[in-house]
């Protein structure tokens, strides 16, 4: 039997890679393919016919749904049974099942029914609601299988996103996030990061759940499994500031945290109450100084045009980032999810336009939404007066480091959003020797459009190599495991490299 596994937004996706192993360990043929949502319907069909699946199985967040609704209207034309799950589908149950694209539809947790549904998938029919509920076996949320693209993709970046629990026993009303909460166990997660690093040569891991780093005896117990096994890796992580303290920090480094991600969201008592975050503004300035103390930069995550957010609450934000001075200042524009209390209560105060529909969510991430009695002018004034602040501060350093290298002729790489951002700073000056830039990722984590001026380098199509490389990172295990073999072993470079990373001091390697 052959299983399509459909995914989108980008060409990796945690379920997928979970649910596929399964199926797989259950004797089906499985690929997992990405559908981009510019993708024409005749080549999505031509992607299907390619694999000609028995099974087509898509997994669907709220913000996917126009690309994941066009794939199964065009899938309809195949003999294929199509079953759909994810967050959009436990939210929106009537919206998956009226659309009438789907044979079935997985509310919950699938994982404890999906055997049942390999088995008698050609049973399933009309949009049939399928209850989900947890696997007893707890090993099976830790197993993962990739596709060749994504192999290669981790064979390139050398990151992987792994989670260690599913849910949150928090309740933050923006949150649409799955009760109850399931932690992993932690010999399973090492083991699979054991069999990860072995197959892809993998040096920074990236855990996106935040109730992994709070939690001293699990974070304790992984290093010391990954110590016993010779292995070390670098680490992003999600937290939340009431979670964090000075012993948790200390394990943090002893393991080799290198960034920590901090949803702030406000420092607005008032509103830190209104979306029940359950954290303080003293939480934050805490969490800031136990950064600086144990080597970690504070990267904070901020929430704008929040219902009843006003000036106050921004200046509140506002003298926070001044007085702090975050090395990482992430900036979102509050949108409210299905399934969250946030939801209600827009729908329920005239917050939707009254042409509200699911389409407002499409590549929704990294952009404003249309909300009602939302004050997007103060919004916009105070997310550009942060950005001003934050590019100001850290332009003297940027623009002396490349005023050094512009003596010689140079190249700007690195990647992700932090780095574009280098890139439109730069753009305001005229250089004599930049050759342009290089993206080692090929733009695979750039989550929005960036104005500059700077042209793509073409590092084996270029008549000149630089005699400079400026990097974008900053001196650490990243760095040395993942940028230096890249730039020296990869391209061929041996010259200077310089650093326009403003965390630390360390700015020549």
């Amino acid at each position: 039997m052959k299983l399509l596994f459909g995914i989108f937004t980008e060409d990796m996706s945690y379920p997928a890679s979970m649910f596929g192993y399964h199926a797989q360990e259950c004797g089906w043929d499985v690929e997992i393919v990405f559908f981009s949502d510019d993708m024409t319907e005749e080549n999505i069909a031509n992607r299907i016919s390619h694999y000609d699946p028995d099974l087509i199985a898509l997994t669907i967040k709220t913000l996917e749904r126009g690309t994941a609704f066009k794939v199964a209207n065009v899938a309809r034309s195949f003999k294929s049974k199509i079953v759909a799950g994810g967050i959009h589908v436990t939210r929106c149950q009537s919206d998956v099942v009226s659309s009438g694209l789907f044979d079935g539809v997985v509310v919950g947790d699938g994982m404890g029914v999906w055997e049942d549904i390999l088995n008698s998938y050609h049973n399933v029919s009309g949009g049939q609601t399928i209850k989900g509920k947890a696997h007893p076996n707890k090993s099976l949320y830790t197993k993962r299988l990739f596709s060749d693209s994504q192999k290669k993709k981790l064979k390139q970046t050398k990151r992987i996103d792994i989670l260690t629990g599913l849910g949150c026993p928090f309740n933050c009303y923006f949150c649409s996030g799955t009760k109850p909460f399931m932690a992993f166990p932690i010999e399973d997660v090492v083991d699979q990061l054991i069999r990860i690093k072995k197959d892809f040569s993998i040096e920074l891991v990236a855990i996106q759940d935040e109730t992994f780093s709070y939690n001293l005896k699990r974070v304790k117990q992984f290093r010391q499994l990954l110590e016993s096994n010779g292995l070390c890796f670098s680490y992003d992580l999600q937290t939340r500031t009431n979670c964090f303290n000075e012993k948790i920090a200390g394990e943090l480094a002893a393991l080799g945290v290198e960034n920590l991600n901090f949803g702030v969201e406000t420092v607005s008592p008032k509103l830190l109450k209104f979306i029940n975050k359950q954290t303080t503004d003293g939480d934050a300035y805490r969490c800031a100084e136990i950064c600086r103390k144990y080597g970690f930069p504070f990267r904070a995550n901020f929430m704008f045009g929040i219902p009843t957010q006003d000036q106050k609450d921004y200046e509140l934000t506002w003298k926070f980032i001044q007085k702090v001075k975050p090395e990482v200042i992430s900036m979102y524009y509050f949108m409210p999810f299905p399934g969250s209390y946030l939801y209600d209560y827009c729908k329920e105060n005239g917050y939707f336009p009254d042409d509200f529909s699911f389409d407002m969510y499409h590549c929704i991430m990294g952009t404003k939404p249309d909300l009602c009695k939302i004050d997007y002018d103060m919004a916009d004034a105070y997310v550009k007066k942060i950005k001003n602040f934050d590019n100001n501060r850290k332009e003297k350093i940027i623009v002396s480091q490349a005023l050094k290298a512009d003596e010689c002729k140079w190249i700007v790489f690195g990647a992700a959003d932090y780095f574009y951002r280098v890139l439109e700073i730069l753009s305001k000056y005229k250089w004599k020797n930049c050759l342009g830039y290089y993206d080692y990722r090929n733009d695979m984590f750039r989550t929005q459009d960036y104005n500059f001026r700077i042209p793509q380098y073409n590092w084996n199509g270029a008549l000149e190599k630089p005699d400079i490389i400026l990097t974008t990172s900053h001196k650490g295990i990243s760095f040395d495991r993942i940028i230096l073999p890249i730039i020296q072993n990869q391209l061929g470079f041996n010259g200077e490299i310089l650093s326009l990373s403003t965390f630390g001091n360390n700015f020549c390697f």
